[in-house]
């Protein structure tokens, strides 16, 4: 579960406004503050956009938008204690984590089938040379 307060406290850490960080994910910037309120759900497409304006990998970002306060892992607790796929140690809901890693999967194949199709297209340009 993604914090909204991270996403916040990232941008301003960072020195970005809300309208630039909208600009660059492709939004209005209502849906950025929106997805900042928590009033709309980051979607993987936000992630992977979030990490190249923070120049930094998913994963990394992922980790520091859901790194949680004591606070916030209470309230966690709460929620979701009757989860048994909830892992409260680490923060992070098992069944997403799992749906986020075949979603980075099927990504990563689609873009090696993708080079070898290039790499294929780049040597019948170098024949016809």
């Amino acid at each position: 579960m993604i914090a909204a307060k991270h996403l916040k406290d990232l941008r301003l850490k960072n020195s970005y406004t809300q309208e630039y960080l909208a600009t660059e994910l492709g939004v209005s910037q209502k849906t950025y503050s929106n997805l900042e309120n928590g009033i709309a759900k980051i979607t993987l497409e936000h992630l992977i956009n979030m990490a190249t304006v923070y120049k930094m990998e998913v994963v990394d970002l992922t980790a520091q938008l859901t790194s949680s306060s004591p606070v916030f892992m209470t309230e966690l607790k709460e929620q979701h204690k009757e989860s048994s796929s909830y892992d409260l140690y680490n923060g992070v809901n098992a069944d997403l984590t799992l749906e986020l890693l075949a979603s980075y999967k099927a990504q990563i194949d689609n873009l090696i089938k993708l080079n070898a199709v290039l790499e294929e297209r780049v040597r019948d340009l170098a024949i016809g040379l």
